[in-house]
């Protein structure tokens, strides 16, 4: 989903308002008025834009809990620590097939962890 700037929201709260509350219009208006921009947000953004500010009087979006939840990376990080310290010898494909987890997720917390993934 494409993000905007605050004061691009802004300019679509001020061009919904001059429209009527009519997004449709909002959307027309905006495209005319901004034409040198590159994008210009359709109804529907125009609304959800509107919809944040009313419920939650910010019309940014909120990306304070995007990605996966602390605990869950927690988790995987002790269950790929403990397979190792439990067996060094593990190869990272036995380690992620063994989890359930990438390659790549097992070999990010390996190297975030300073360790080095066992070669055969």
């Amino acid at each position: 989903m494409a993000e905007y700037t605050a004061e691009k929201y802004t300019n679509m709260i001020i061009v919904y308002g001059v429209a009527g509350e009519n997004a449709h219009a909002a959307a027309r208006l905006y495209a005319e008025r901004f034409s040198d921009r590159e994008r210009h947000p359709d109804h529907k953004i125009i609304l959800r834009c509107i919809r944040r500010a009313r419920e939650s009087g910010n019309f940014m979006l909120d990306r304070r809990n995007a990605g996966a939840p602390v605990q869950n990376r927690v988790n995987k990080e002790e269950r790929i620590l403990r397979a190792f310290e439990e067996n060094p010898q593990n190869s990272v494909r036995h380690v992620a097939q063994m989890l359930g987890l990438s390659r790549y997720v097992v070999h990010y917390t390996l190297r975030q962890n300073g360790l080095h993934p066992y070669h055969h």
